[in-house]
């Protein structure tokens, strides 16, 4: 899926309440993005596929590394990179990689870059988040 999506959206796909989904994003199993302090949540459609993923609402798929990709733009960053780990170590979301990379030293050198790499994707969907609501207040 791509684009962003409103939390009763998902709610809506994935037939379970907009608490749910809020409960989800507030314990990190899914990733969203908050405009301001008191906006609503987007989700974006790459997230809302890994998250079906790690939950086995959708099969998982290969995902190759593309070094030529655009990696500035959150829905390229995540696919190629941020998605790819998840899957290989079975985590429900980053802040389980993070905590387990906190736990287990084996983790933090085979995925060292993961933290940086993370926090990138974070600071590319505020980006692309702020500019939404630039766009739409003009």
């Amino acid at each position: 899926m791509q684009g962003w999506y409103q939390v009763s959206e998902v709610a809506n796909a994935l037939g379970v309440s907009k608490q749910t989904i809020r409960n989800w994003i507030a314990k990190g199993d899914l990733t969203a993005a908050q405009g301001t302090s008191r906006g609503s949540y987007r989700i974006p459609g790459l997230e809302l596929d890994a998250f079906k993923r790690r939950t086995g609402l959708l099969p998982p798929v290969e995902t190759a590394l593309a070094p030529t990709e655009d990696l500035t733009n959150p829905d390229t960053l995540y696919r190629e990179r941020i998605a790819p780990v998840l899957c290989e170590l079975k985590a429900s979301s980053a802040e389980d990689v993070l905590r387990r990379m906190a736990r287990e030293p084996g983790l933090r050198i085979s995925y060292s870059r993961f933290p940086t790499l993370y926090l990138a994707y974070v600071q590319a969907l505020v980006d692309q988040a702020e500019e939404d609501l630039d766009e739409s207040d003009a």
